[in-house]
């Protein structure tokens, strides 16, 4: 069952937004990118995900290659998706 931002606080909604990323992190792709929520704005539903990046996700530029930029896009949107309904 998605938060409700009318009946919940904004920790009660964060905590389950990031309980919801550890039974993620079964994923192998989204243990390798180490997501974490870190912020959500109960007006517009917007979350922030803040990922962790490492030497094995850059590119020739010392830069994050774009392919995992992506990524961390796509995990995102399907987080928000599977568990906001939005």
């Amino acid at each position: 069952v998605p938060p409700d931002p009318k009946t919940q606080s904004y920790a009660e909604i964060v905590s389950f937004l990031n309980s919801r990323l550890d039974v993620a992190k079964t994923n192998p792709a989204m243990n390798f990118l180490q997501g974490r929520i870190v912020d959500y704005d109960d007006q517009s539903g917007a979350i922030r995900i803040q990922f962790t990046t490492h030497d094995k996700m850059s590119n020739g530029a010392n830069t994050v290659q774009g392919g995992f930029t992506a990524a961390m896009l796509d995990a995102s949107c399907a987080f928000l998706v599977r568990y906001m309904r939005y």
